[in-house]
């Protein structure tokens, strides 16, 4: 399986360019004449004149073609409206304004966006055979509305982004076919811009997920609407920073100092969704393992819970959403650019075990199941808190022979097949 993956990676990385030039050059009939042009080419005989007649037609149609490609030079300018954010898979509308500065009419052009070609890693490849799927992101070339003098024309452009990240668009082509409508010629227009596109997400089943509620430091303004009733417990001076809701006017009137009500610390239930820092060359595992965590982040904290991830990036970090501690809009960006780091599952460790007495139970999304995972499992459980493993990987998964280290519960999700396993999580244990 490696050597195959080694031979077509070479074999793509090769082609890929022409390929790219290729297809973005010749049209459908200009395709046709290509192929047409090699087969006479192969039956040309000169005894024959007919083959070779048919040959050297083609060939010169095909020069002609290619000489008028120099001359579509038209002086337009390109602005484009993207939106900041776009959804992996689902195709997002992006406006183009083009501007002709010449005074003649240009018609018949066709707009594309320059999309950078994503290079290919052996990683993906390997997945590839595995799965048979190769994905990258698209766009169709659109017609562009005739362009009177001196003015400008605005139009929709569909781009689907299929892998997650910064996407650069750095400018847009603009490209003419000859009168034969064989060969195309280009303009290359700048307007960099950049779409952040966040990772995949499935429906996920009602979830039934262990827990209960303890106590979260910050009491009754990190509770806002969630969890316990409100329990006073006393008047103190007033701290900078102190809401000032929560001033007690009535003692403040007495005294001529602000003094605030304090309240204990509030019970909530809070989940901790903890992503494996990942494996470089299981590529398609490590993504469906960040679309799984992106499906939880939408998911629990519409369920009136607190919901922290914690996730390696430039370093181990926790993100926190639900209610009074904002949406899960960040946690999703942070998921788009996050790239795999199998060395920080150290650092991952020793965060989740800084928060573990604030938690109520733990889901952990990982790539593997070795000694490190099944150790932290084992701490947990030793310390009260369930902990769910969902375990992205098409291997057989090993058996737990400790009762220590065996999770409350273990699902397996098959890369590229989530769905069937992302329904477990709906069924009772």
């Amino acid at each position: 399986m490696d050597l195959l993956a080694r031979f077509l990676w070479l074999a793509v990385r090769m082609i890929q360019g022409p390929a790219r030039w290729f297809s973005r050059r010749f049209t459908t009939a200009g395709a046709m004449l290509c192929a047409g042009l090699m087969v006479s080419l192969g039956t040309a005989n000169p005894a024959q004149t007919l083959g070779l007649s048919a040959f050297l037609v083609l060939l010169v149609m095909l020069g002609m073609a290619m000489l008028w490609a120099p001359f579509f030079r038209p002086r337009l300018t390109l602005r484009r409206h993207a939106p900041r954010l776009a959804a992996c898979g689902e195709p997002v509308s992006v406006t183009i304004t083009l501007r002709n500065h010449t005074p003649r009419w240009q018609r018949g052009m066709l707009y594309g966006e320059n999309l950078r070609a994503v290079p290919l890693v052996i990683g993906a490849v390997r997945d590839w055979l595995r799965q048979g799927r190769h994905v990258r992101t698209t766009s169709r070339p659109v017609p562009v509305p005739p362009l009177p003098p001196w003015s400008t024309a605005s139009f929709p452009v569909m781009v689907t982004a299929r892998r997650r990240g910064p996407l650069v668009i750095p400018g847009g082509l603009i490209s003419r076919s000859d009168p034969l409508g064989i060969f195309r010629g280009f303009r290359v227009l700048s307007a960099p811009s950049t779409v952040l596109v966040l990772p995949a997400r499935h429906r996920l089943p009602p979830l039934d997920l262990p827990g209960f509620r303890r106590p979260q430091p910050g009491g009754q303004a990190l509770a806002s609407r969630v969890g316990a009733a409100e329990d006073f417990a006393a008047l103190r001076d007033y701290r900078r920073g102190d809401p000032r809701k929560h001033i007690h006017w009535r003692s403040t009137a007495r005294t001529g100092d602000l003094v605030v009500k304090e309240f204990h610390d509030e019970e909530l239930v809070r989940y901790a969704l903890v992503l494996d820092p990942g494996d470089p060359g299981e590529v398609q595992a490590f993504e469906d393992a960040v679309a799984v965590a992106a499906s939880f982040t939408c998911t629990i904290p519409d369920q009136e819970v607190l919901l922290d991830l914690l996730f390696v990036g430039d370093q181990a970090l926790r993100l926190s959403s639900g209610r009074g501690l904002g949406p899960a809009s960040p946690m999703l960006e942070a998921l788009a650019t996050i790239t795999p780091k199998p060395a920080a599952f150290a650092a991952l460790e020793s965060l989740v075990l800084t928060h573990v007495q604030t938690l109520s139970a733990l889901v952990l999304v990982v790539t593997a199941w070795d000694g490190p995972r099944r150790g932290l499992v084992r701490i947990l459980r030793s310390k009260g808190v369930p902990v769910t493993v969902l375990l992205v990987s098409s291997g057989a998964v090993p058996s737990i022979e400790d009762p220590a280290e065996r999770p409350d519960r273990l699902i397996q999700l098959i890369p590229g097949r989530l769905s069937e396993g992302l329904a477990e999580l709906g069924r009772r244990p």
